[in-house]
């Protein structure tokens, strides 16, 4: 499971989309009264469920309990067009409340919105922040009504930055001619278009991006979609725009509400915008550590005149939303606060203070193999998350395998598996683990741990039980993988000797690539019964470090991982994820790195097809 800064994995609330009546107090036949049930209203939220929980508590905190909301989290969020069909779905009656980001409302009708997410008006969390606790929000919120919705909030979202695959992208003319993939919004298209780019829909949500020449996206999907394996420049100090979301309420279904209740709804959600910007900030900070941890791609900055440049191509763009009289005066008091709030900050990320070595190789008197064994019982604790799904890799049986500093784990509930790698320090009663490679197989499975993810726990242990807490005391469960810390942890056995990880580098060690097709890979002497599985040919990645190895082929979602040994042109791959262990001769010449089959051992195809090209160190 992932850790509170990444791709969060404990499961949303998934439960149809209406609203539950609570039931009236009663007397039990013993003469006590019963309690209250609460008032349960229930909805769709195309996002991730930490970005609506400030509000969430709100109402709870606001009605004492007697009315609560429940959102199915990550609702069509795999489809370009999910936003859209949740705005049909509230306005049909099909959902009775949504959560939906405002890039999505102007294809819908609504421009009332626009000013928020004009091009480089709202360009920093402080000043989003600002307008969203303004007045002029009372009034943007009108705009649904001729939809038959009731506009009950707008929330906060991340900023929006441009990210390079095949180029920097910090003036329009690295824009020009670039085809940029962005999350769907006539804002957005049109600015790119402005830019000279060509913008295409993406889903995101893992899918390949290494066919466009850069993203719109946050620094959170970036890191959360691994995307820093193919994006290799991110522009720090260019927010396009930030994606900030309407909360919205199916009239008729509003109308069940009593004024009071409606009131508090609307009360919440103006008083969720502080927590839920401190979300966004906390989770880019947390996320921008993870990517400078993985090292696989640059932070950079344009320069004051690029930002200028920017500003100046995309004026056309703020001048056609300037249009609509309503739009005009919001970007005219957006303009008013921006004189009210202190400039941010343009700095770079430190990467430097992020570094967390590897282990020493040295014995640690935590070492050996560990067990735990969960069900979905035990998990009863606050779930928050992308959905129901990822509920699959928070409980089974967990396996800690410790040794000089290195680790392995791996999960496992009959339907789902998850496994990871990684390095720790002890330092006293506390324990640091950093996460260097993760992947999972089943359903759920892609709420695997991801590489840079760093955890500390306190940690003791009496007669071999294994017993660690999250090293804040007062982070709710929600907040950290909170399945490991379920029950103690059983010591099965003595820590294997493992290689030091210390050890020295070889001209393999870095990231190469290779792509090929069908037909070569055949050529090559492919088993027939590997011949017509997608995943074995493409685009493939690899990645070899530390005497760990990791290699995927994005676009059919496949990924591996483990460990390898080097003897002179002996390479030896021990696949933790199905414990296969294969073997191939290896040489590097000019940055071509060549494999070739080892005879009675297993050497798969796909590695020899073609000669594989260096991308870096």
């Amino acid at each position: 499971m992932v850790n509170r800064s990444a791709t969060r994995v404990i499961a949303g609330v998934a439960i149809g989309a209406v609203i539950l009546g609570g039931c009236s107090g009663q007397v039990d036949k013993s003469g006590g009264a019963q309690a209250t049930a609460p008032l349960v209203l229930t909805g769709i939220n195309t996002r991730s469920a930490e970005e609506v929980q400030p509000f969430v508590d709100a109402v709870g905190r606001l009605s004492d309990g007697a009315l609560e909301v429940a959102f199915e989290h990550g609702w069509h969020k795999d489809s370009t067009t999910g936003e859209a069909e949740a705005i049909d779905a509230v306005r049909a009656g099909s959902a009775d409340f949504a959560v939906v980001p405002v890039r999505a409302w102007r294809d819908a009708g609504v421009t009332s919105f626009d000013a928020l997410i004009a091009p480089m008006v709202v360009d920093s969390y402080v000043l989003q922040d600002t307008v969203l606790q303004d007045g002029m929000v009372d009034e943007m919120l009108a705009g649904v009504d001729e939809l038959g919705l009731t506009g009950i909030g707008i929330l906060p979202g991340p900023m929006r930055k441009p990210a390079g695959i095949r180029r920097e992208l910090r003036t329009p003319e690295d824009f020009s001619g670039a085809r940029i993939a962005i999350s769907a919004g006539a804002v957005a298209d049109r600015s790119l278009r402005e830019l000279g780019a060509t913008p295409v829909p993406s889903p995101f949500e893992g899918e390949d991006v290494s066919q466009f020449d850069g993203v719109e996206l946050q620094v959170g999907a970036i890191a959360g979609n691994e995307y820093d394996g193919v994006v290799t420049s991110v522009t720090m100090n260019v927010n396009l725009w930030p994606r900030p979301s309407v909360i919205v309420g199916n009239s008729k279904a509003v109308e069940a509400l009593s004024d009071d209740r409606l009131g508090l709804l609307t009360t919440a959600a103006r008083q969720a915008v502080p927590a839920t910007t401190l979300v966004h900030e906390q989770t880019e900070t947390d996320l921008t550590d993870v990517l400078c941890r993985r090292a696989r791609l640059a932070f950079v900055a344009a320069a004051d005149e690029q930002l200028q440049q920017l500003r100046d191509a995309l004026t056309p763009v703020n001048d056609w939303l300037a249009e609509d009289e309503q739009t005009r005066g919001y970007l005219q008091r957006i303009q008013e606060l921006r004189g009210t709030v202190t400039p941010v900050s343009n700095s770079l990320p430190d990467c430097a203070d992020t570094s967390s070595g590897a282990g020493t190789g040295e014995p640690a008197p935590i070492d050996g193999v560990y067990t735990m064994t969960t069900t979905a019982a035990d998990r009863n604790q606050p779930t928050d998350g992308t959905g129901a799904a990822c509920e699959l890799a928070n409980f089974g049986t967990y396996t800690w395998t410790m040794s000089g500093g290195r680790f392995a784990e791996t999960q496992t509930n009959g339907q789902t598996k998850t496994w990871a790698n990684g390095t720790y320090t002890v330092d006293g009663d506390a324990l640091t683990m950093t996460y260097r490679e993760g992947s999972g197989s089943g359903p759920g499975s892609e709420c695997r741990r991801h590489p840079g993810e760093v955890d500390t726990w306190k940690w003791s242990l009496y007669r071999d039980q294994l017993t660690i807490h999250w090293i804040d005391p007062s982070v709710p469960p929600t907040e950290y993988p909170a399945n490991y810390a379920v029950k103690p942890w059983t010591r099965t056995g003595d820590a294997p000797a493992t290689p030091n990880p210390g050890a020295a580098t070889t001209a393999l060690d870095g990231r190469w690539e290779v792509s090929y097709t069908r037909d070569e890979y055949v050529a090559a002497g492919a088993d027939a019964e590997e011949r017509d599985l997608p995943e074995n040919w493409g685009a493939f990645l690899i990645e070899f470090g530390a005497e760990l190895f990791s290699m995927s082929n994005a676009a059919e979602g496949l990924r591996i991982a483990g460990s390898y040994a080097v003897d002179g042109d002996l390479l030896t791959l021990n696949v933790d994820t199905t414990g296969e262990q294969f073997s191939l001769r290896w040489s590097v010449y000019r940055d071509k790195l060549t494999f070739e089959p080892v005879a009675g051992a297993v050497s798969p195809t796909g590695f020899f097809v073609k000669p594989w090209t260096r991308l870096g160190t």
